[in-house]
């Protein structure tokens, strides 16, 4: 008896610190979960998540937006309260001695065992409909300005409630920011009553226990003895509700009946200080306190949604982490195998091309010219073919080639998310930033380019010099020949008097002595010696072209292999941005959690 008395004379001053620290913490929590809800639905909003479904991103940003609204809302003057509780442990008594008067009657009959009443004072703003779900529900006006600031809602009695009625009862459930649950003497152990407590994710700080009918403990026998089994009583109940997860139960004993009709001002009964805690939360910061309590507990449980998802990040830039070191190791590999390539491409595809390219006679001159000419023209219908710029495309052997060890990355990063057992979702979205087919068939399209540009017909301003080489080779020989073949006296005669008729007369000796013996041996020495120059000429001009056929396939070979290098660069680049996004992602979840991830 003594331990119930003590109990009972601490409990109102106790409850009322309690209050006043959580109104002094509740508004910059407030601000803080605005904060966090924004970040999270701009999450959701910005990125795709990997470990949803589209429908279960759907269904949390709905979520989200309305947690968000009721943070607006939540200035409102009104304190919802809620009572639940079984069949006939005086829900509507005790709503009516809050109220000071009769506002819960026999005529407010549910139609339905899942109707929820709520009693609203005439003068208050009507409840909007829209916010309070499927549940069935009927609004009831009242004159009582005791709880005029205050919604009071009666829920069904849980133990009506069956299959589908019990869950939208639960749901109407986060409408409440004090839930009262009421029992009595004879259901207090009522195993349904402790399987409800479970199911119901509100604040427990905003949960109140009221074992009414307590004055049938003091019916019959001594006071000292109805206290005794009252502190039994309050112990039992206080045991089964912290073994169902409510660490600090307030729990009431009072007589609503006693207290509304007889004025019942037992010592035992705690009625009225069930009505002046209730009461305590009208004044707009309180109840804004009690509000933000409960919206902290669904904040809480909305971000711990992500808890997969940071857990899944935490996995992946590991992964990804790896994968950049194994990389950079490779990267010696990952060139000798390009420069392999592209050297067997241009050897065998490329530079014979170059070399034909090359090879056209137009900076030869004279019998070079005349040689190069009778060569080539034998040669033209063996040769190969020289590719036009636009149909050169890397041949299929070597794309395969280049394919493999370019999808080889993708291959084991697309397994190591596999072993990992990371969502499908996350392995198509790592395979799409690293560019896939995309990417590749890009790097073939430089490929073909580059080789083209090098395919397309050379510049002959390197010739110049060499053209005018011959042309002083072949004169030399052919003046000599003019010299030998004209008569001595007709040439005298145009160095004495040039003039047209010297002219005529030197060039009818050359035509006189051309055709005898001796000019036709002097045109033979001139057509050899002329020949010999063409020859020489030629082959040195091929030569020439050879060296710089090779010089321009280096370079070719060279721009090839700095493609592939970018192509390196480029995977690595992406690898690191996806890692360093992943992470960022990551420290954002885990901020909006407050806790690392599982």
């Amino acid at each position: 008896m003594s331990f119930f008395r003590a109990w009972t004379g601490k409990l109102a001053p106790l409850v009322g610190i309690l209050e006043i620290g959580r109104v002094v913490l509740m508004k910059k929590s407030v601000q803080q979960l605005q904060k966090d809800m924004d970040q999270a639905l701009g999450l959701l909003s910005r990125e795709a998540f990997f470990s949803f479904s589209p429908e279960e991103e759907k269904a949390l940003e709905t979520e989200g937006q309305g947690i968000r609204k009721k943070l607006e809302d939540i200035e409102g003057s009104f304190l919802t309260v809620g009572l639940l509780g079984g069949t006939g442990v005086g829900k509507s008594t005790i709503m009516n001695g809050l109220a000071g008067a009769e506002i819960a009657s026999t005529s407010h009959r549910r139609p339905h065992t899942d109707r929820v009443l709520i009693y609203r004072h005439e003068k208050a703003v009507p409840v909007p409909a829209m916010h309070l779900g499927p549940v069935p529900w009927f609004e009831i006006t009242h004159q009582s300005d005791a709880v005029q600031n205050i919604l009071l809602c009666d829920l069904p009695d849980f133990d009506s409630l069956i299959g589908e009625h019990r869950e939208r009862v639960m749901t109407f459930l986060e409408h409440l920011d004090l839930l009262v649950w009421v029992t009595s003497p004879e259901k207090y152990a009522d195993a349904r009553f402790y399987d409800c407590l479970r199911m119901v994710s509100k604040a427990q700080q905003n949960f109140y226990f009221v074992l009414n009918k307590v004055d049938l403990l003091f019916g019959n026998g001594s006071l000292p003895r109805g206290y005794d089994r009252l502190e039994r009583m309050v112990q039992g109940f206080e045991k089964n509700i912290r073994e169902n997860g409510i660490a600090d139960p307030v729990i009431y004993a009072v007589s609503a009946e006693g207290a509304m009709d007889r004025g019942d001002s037992a010592p035992w009964n705690q009625f009225s200080l069930l009505k002046n805690q209730v009461f305590l939360h009208r004044n707009t910061k309180e109840i804004r306190a009690i509000k933000a309590v409960n919206l902290d507990v669904a904040v809480r449980t909305f971000m711990s949604r992500f808890e997969k998802e940071a857990a899944t990040m935490t996995v992946l830039a590991g992964i990804l982490e790896e994968e950049i070191g194994l990389l950079r190791d490779r990267e010696k590999a990952w060139m000798q195998a390009g420069r392999e390539i592209v050297a067997f491409w241009i050897q065998r595809d490329l530079r014979h091309g170059l070399l034909l390219r090359e090879r056209r006679p137009e900076a030869l001159v004279g019998a070079g010219y005349a040689v190069a000419v009778l060569l080539e023209w034998g040669r033209r219908d063996r040769s190969p073919r020289v590719l036009e710029a636009e149909s050169i495309q890397v041949p299929e052997d070597l794309a395969l080639s280049l394919r493999q060890r370019f999808g080889g990355l993708e291959d084991r990063l697309t397994r190591r998310l596999f072993q990992a057992d990371l969502p499908e979702k996350m392995r198509d979205k790592v395979g799409a930033s690293l560019g896939g087919t995309a990417s590749f068939e890009d790097m073939m399209g430089r490929f073909s380019t580059a080789a083209a540009h090098f395919n397309v017909e050379p510049a002959r301003r390197a010739f110049r010099a060499f053209r005018l080489v011959q042309y002083l080779v072949y004169g030399l020989p052919f003046a000599f020949f003019l010299l030998a073949l004209g008569d001595k006296n007709a040439w005298q005669a145009v160095f004495r008097d040039p003039g047209l008729h010297s002219l005529l007369s030197l060039t009818l000796s050359l035509v006189q002595r051309l055709f005898d013996p001796k000019g036709l041996a002097a045109l033979g020495s001139l057509a050899l010696i002329l020949l010999f120059f063409g020859i020489r000429f030629y082959r040195g001009y091929g030569k020439r072209l050879e060296r710089r056929a090779l010089k321009r396939a280096d370079a070719l070979g060279s721009i090839l292999e700095g493609i592939w290098r970018e192509k390196f660069e480029e995977i690595l680049k992406r690898l690191r941005h996806m890692r360093d996004g992943v992470r960022a992602r990551k420290e954002t979840l885990i901020g909006l959690m407050k806790k690392p991830p599982a």
